[in-house]
């Protein structure tokens, strides 16, 4: 009998029943699965519409206080999140110091987060970047109005034991930072890209690196670290890089000093940027203010003078305020030469220290200190290399109403142009002490012989006169009176040598005004002049005298060839008055006097003419014979220096010069 397999009797209900439940638990999920994702879609859609419309107000308040310190409010404006980028977004967002009515101390744009969920690390920790569209620092937090003092607390729990003391940020890891445009205090940046972290409640920025870019200048870009103290208003970087230092400007002048700014303004760099190596510091509670820029240029402008090469350390420092500008190592290189020294301003002073050895041109060293400016122009050239040593100190500021100045310089070269006239192997030193400037041992070589001079300059009460006077003297000695000749009137030097030799003594002081004015209306002074062997009369004062001459007595012109002349004569209030005109010559022998005036260069002079030379016994023989006939060559001048009128002074119908 075959076996009959067993089978229990409710088989097919159990069967039955376990469907049942198969059903009614796909249909509990699928129910369950319908109410999440109505839950995500209206999540979703309402934090579409945060995106859109932004966080409550609330809100942006409760992140607001949560950056915010004892020492500065924070204040967000279009606070939004996004979902599928996981970015907060803040349209604007201002730090203001508690208690202030100013403006902001910082003011940023456009600020977005970029986060990273980590829920093992709540905080700072989240934040993956931050892209920020533009950032200003318009001024330092400590001129903003101080924050009231915070009142007694308990010590903070542990839980914010990484905040710092006086309420400072919280510590946070290094987050990627990029900031398009930063305006800090008047120094503008692009590009800005650096690591962000708070460490000990100092803001600081390591690796960072900006650009200056600017279609209109040379490509700059600094890199370096920047740190920041916001309870204290302190500041710290260096860097270095090509920079143009007058882009200083407004960081200086941000912070209350814009003499320095005015200094640094002194240079411009107009093909490209320096490069610089920067260091600064700024913590006013310590009184520490350093601003130490280390420079290499190549061709640049200083107070208007154009340099071939620039190196050098400027130093800007002081204690409790901007006061003190240093130049270490100063290097100026010019097609001439160059200069060597240092130079030390002090601004609360008034004052320039400064130290040089230079192969440039003395006027040139002299306005790259700031003595003569841009446009200044004096009558004189240096040729090169003319090697000279500046020191001392220039008070441009004069407090107290007293001068300080004491400088001193001594200069030698192969020649220098006055005047027109150009002199060789000079030589010399200047004194310039309160408000006078004294030369001494001015020397040099022209036309084969010497000449010596000095001058003492006064300008001001300190000089020993209300209204400076100019004072002066020199000698000159064996000069070839043809060469000096040829050089005035623009001819060809003679090819033998010349003849003739010049000699003289001069003596002038006058009030400063009228002196740089060419006025003599107040002058005083004496002339001694010697002319030997020379062509007296072709000098141009006396060529209508041999005209007049030559028509009493046909062809003595022949005889006017080596000829000399003595002058003495004296300056008194505008008058010049000759009390010796001697001239002797082959043909006659000439002595005169007379008078001439300043102010129109007009002149009354008498000339005694005497056939033939009177030093000699032939000429003392004819001049006794022909006594009564002697009055014939009386002659006078008149007119102006520089247009004589020519006539005889005693003959009622003596001819006319021509």
């Amino acid at each position: 009998m075959a076996d009959i397999p067993f089978q229990r009797a409710d088989a097919p209900a159990l069967r039955r029943r376990r469907e049942a439940l198969l059903r009614t638990r796909g249909r509990r999920f699928a129910r369950t699965a319908a109410g999440v994702f109505c839950l995500l879609a209206l999540a979703a859609g309402y934090f579409a519409r945060l995106a859109a419309v932004g966080l409550p107000a609330a809100w942006a308040d409760r992140i607001a206080e949560a950056v915010s310190t004892d020492a500065f409010a924070a204040e967000l404006e279009r606070v939004s999140f996004s979902l599928s980028s996981l970015r907060l977004r803040v349209g604007a967002a201002r730090l203001y110091r508690r208690g202030s009515l100013r403006e902001p101390v910082a003011d940023v744009r456009n600020l977005q987060v970029a986060l990273r969920p980590r829920f093992a690390k709540p905080g700072a920790d989240w934040i993956r970047a931050v892209e920020i569209e533009s950032c200003d620092v318009p001024v330092p937090p400590e001129f903003s109005e101080p924050a009231p003092e915070p009142a007694a607390a308990e010590p903070p729990p542990a839980a914010n034991a990484a905040a710092p003391a006086g309420g400072g940020p919280a510590d946070f890891p290094a987050i990627p930072v990029l900031c398009r445009r930063a305006d800090i205090l008047g120094l503008s940046a692009h590009g800005l890209r650096a690591r962000l972290a708070c460490r000990g409640g100092r803001l600081e920025l390591d690796g960072a690196a900006a650009s200056f870019e600017d279609p209109r200048e040379p490509r700059q870009r600094i890199e370096g670290r920047f740190a920041a103290d916001l309870a204290r208003g302190a500041f710290a970087a260096d860097g270095g890089g090509r920079l143009d230092p007058n882009k200083l400007a407004g960081l200086l002048e941000g912070v209350g000093e814009g003499g320095i700014a005015e200094e640094l303004a002194k240079f411009r760099f107009p093909d490209e940027a320096p490069e610089v190596d920067a260091r600064y510091r700024y913590d006013p509670a310590a009184g520490e203010r350093l601003l130490r820029l280390g420079l290499r240029a190549g061709s640049a402008l200083y107070n208007g003078v154009p340099v071939a090469g620039f190196s050098g350390v400027v130093e800007v420092s002081g204690d409790g305020g901007w006061s003190r500008v240093r130049i270490a190592d100063l290097h100026v290189e010019r097609p001439e030469g160059a200069v060597d020294g240092t130079l030390e301003i002090a601004t609360r002073e008034g004052r320039i220290s400064f130290r040089a050895e230079s192969t440039v041109d003395p006027l040139r060293a002299v306005a790259l200190i700031g003595l003569l400016g841009p446009d200044d122009a004096l009558p004189l050239v240096c040729d090169n290399p003319t090697v000279a040593h500046v020191e001392g100190v220039y008070d441009y500021g004069r407090r107290g109403g007293t001068n300080a100045t004491d400088l001193t310089v001594t200069a030698r070269g192969p020649g220098f142009s006055l005047l027109g006239l150009h002199l060789d192997d000079i030589s010399g030193r200047m004194t310039l002490r309160g408000d006078t400037l004294v030369a001494t041992n001015l020397a040099a070589s022209a036309f084969g012989g010497t000449c010596d001079a000095w001058l003492r300059l006064g300008v001001g009460p300190d000089a020993g006169a209300e209204d400076g006077r100019v004072w002066l003297g020199g000698a000159v000695r064996g000069v070839s009176w043809d060469r000096l000749h040829a050089e005035l009137a623009g001819a060809p030097p003679p090819a033998d040598g010349g003849r003739g030799t010049l000699e003289a003594d001069v003596s002038l002081a006058a009030p400063a005004d009228e002196f740089f004015a060419g006025e003599f209306g107040r002058a005083e002074g004496s002339l001694s002049l010697s002319l030997r062997e020379s062509q007296v009369f072709r000098i141009p004062f006396f060529t209508r005298l041999v005209g007049l001459l030559g028509d009493i007595v046909p062809g003595v012109d022949l005889l006017m060839d080596r000829d000399s002349l003595a002058l003495r004569g004296a300056l008194s209030d505008g008058v010049f008055a000759v009390s010796k005109l001697d001239i002797e010559g082959t043909a006659f022998s000439i002595a005169g006097r007379g008078r001439a005036w300043t102010a129109d260069r007009s002149l009354d002079l008498t000339l005694d003419v005497h056939l033939m030379n009177r030093d000699t016994w032939l000429g003392s023989g004819v001049y006794w014979l022909m006594t009564p006939l002697s009055k014939i060559f009386a002659v006078r001048a008149s007119g102006t220096f520089d247009d004589p009128k020519w006539s005889s002074a005693r003959l009622t119908k003596g001819k006319k010069g021509p």
